[in-house]
């Protein structure tokens, strides 16, 4: 289903999943002091390609189910990287070293924020984008993530 959700352009499938992703959300007491809800953002030229963010779509349905603040334009993805799909894990910390940077830090300062993603194999993607929110002054960082791939 996330197949068809990320590259066949089947964005319904979204509604369904991003329904489970806040139901789960909510039903973590820990996770209540959250503050904003931030999708993992895709760089412009993939945007362009695919015409949507997955990420985005999932974040929008968590942030409606939870009542959370959905800022989307917070990070940024500044530099248009490989595919992680065929890269080890130190190529995907390669790939990603730098990729991301928060233009709206004032929207994150002293606050708790959830970053969604639709996979995670290695976690660099999540690290990356933590490193860039605490380092702007975000007072801690969780994240959401639909399906964990299990090969790198």
């Amino acid at each position: 289903m996330i197949h068809l959700l990320k590259y066949d352009r089947k964005t319904l499938i979204a509604e369904r999943l991003g329904l489970l992703l806040g139901n789960l959300f909510i039903s973590y007491p820990e996770l209540s002091d959250t503050d904003v809800i931030i999708p993992v953002p895709l760089h412009r030229t993939r945007m362009r390609e695919r015409g949507y963010n997955q990420s985005l779509l999932l974040a929008k349905k968590v942030s409606l189910i939870s009542g959370k603040e959905l800022c989307y334009k917070v990070v940024a993805r500044t530099k248009a990287t490989k595919s992680q799909t065929a890269l080890d894990n130190e190529k995907r910390r390669e790939n990603l070293k730098n990729a991301f940077s928060v233009v709206e830090p004032q929207k994150i300062k002293n606050k708790s924020v959830l970053v969604v993603d639709d996979v995670m194999t290695s976690g660099t993607t999540l690290d990356e984008i933590a490193k860039s929110l605490l380092e702007s002054g975000a007072d801690s960082v969780y994240g959401l993530i639909l399906a964990r791939a299990l090969s790198v």
